[in-house]
């Protein structure tokens, strides 16, 4: 059975992490746990602000914007807390998560345009490898409709390479899977070599039975 009690979900202001945070809200009143929202501020404009003598008038219109964002995004009365921190963007949404005990960490990918898009994206990417907990990720194409219309989970793709993390990604694919009554595609793609130019290659199957006896699952 998939419990959920806390799960994280880290916004940039951006409209991606505003989607990521409508998927947070559908998630957190489809298994009743709370959601907590993170912003972390660059400790650069922290140190600005304070030298310039108005970190506490800044520090609380930030604190409002956070909690507008996330009324925007449809927080309604559900329990949700809003929390700012300062510092790196990877190791304060790890170590907030890590202290909170959260089950669960939802982030959108490619936050705002040019460097900043980037940056979003590698903060993400290094969330996704230094967190002990999952982490779900939402992409800009994701179908965004009322939160309350998002859950559930029609289907579920698992991607793995057979590794200890895929395993574990499988095992919560699968209680979700059966939580949400949806279906489950699991997937595994055969990576083409590097060949040198001029040489051509053979032909590879399109699909292979690959039967990893600890990846199976019987209903």
């Amino acid at each position: 059975m998939l419990t959920l009690h806390r799960i994280l979900c880290p916004v940039d202001f951006s409209e991606p992490s505003k989607r990521a945070l409508r998927y947070a809200l559908a998630i957190a009143r489809w298994q009743d746990a709370e959601l907590s929202v993170l912003h972390v501020q660059d400790v650069l404009l922290h140190a600005a602000a304070g030298e310039a003598g108005g970190y506490p008038e800044l520090a609380e219109r930030h604190s409002q914007e956070l909690r507008d964002f996330t009324d925007d995004a449809g927080r309604k009365d559900w329990k949700v807390r809003t929390h700012m921190v300062t510092g790196r963007a990877v190791s304060g949404i790890v170590e907030h998560a890590t202290r909170e005990g959260s089950d669960l960490i939802v982030m959108g990918t490619n936050g705002r345009s040019g460097l900043a898009r980037a940056v979003l994206g590698s903060v993400t990417e290094g969330v996704v490898r230094q967190a002990t907990m999952p982490v779900l990720t939402i992409p800009p194409s994701a179908d965004v409709g009322e939160v309350d219309e998002l859950m559930p989970i029609d289907s579920i793709l698992c991607a793995s390479d057979f590794s200890a993390a895929c395993k574990k990604a499988l095992e919560l694919a699968m209680v979700m899977e059966q939580e949400a009554d949806a279906r489950l595609i699991l997937l595994h793609a055969l990576q083409l070599p590097n060949l040198n130019p001029g040489i051509t290659p053979l032909p590879l199957p399109v699909s292979a039975r690959i039967d990893f006896a600890e990846f199976r699952h019987k209903s």
